[in-house]
């Protein structure tokens, strides 16, 4: 998988709509900030690129999808 994309798919849906955030092993991740990480929603499928990855990119990625009604976080 080194040196490969890995693309992390999750469904969203909420009413209201919720906004949605992705955690590697349980901390937030800045999209922003790392030029190799892109998080792009179509419609309800929101989807998280690691591009080139690395060892270093190992662990547990999740979705987490928030409202103000609840959070729900992908298993």
């Amino acid at each position: 998988m080194e040196g490969q994309n890995v693309v992390f798919s999750c469904v969203v849906d909420g009413n209201p709509l919720p906004s949605v955030s992705w955690t590697k092993n349980g901390q937030g991740l800045n999209v922003e900030a790392n030029s190799r990480l892109t998080a792009l929603p179509t419609n309800n499928n929101h989807n998280l690129t690691v591009t080139d990855v690395h060892r270093s990119d190992a662990g547990q990625y999740r979705c987490v999808a928030n409202n103000s009604v609840n959070t729900s976080t992908s298993s």
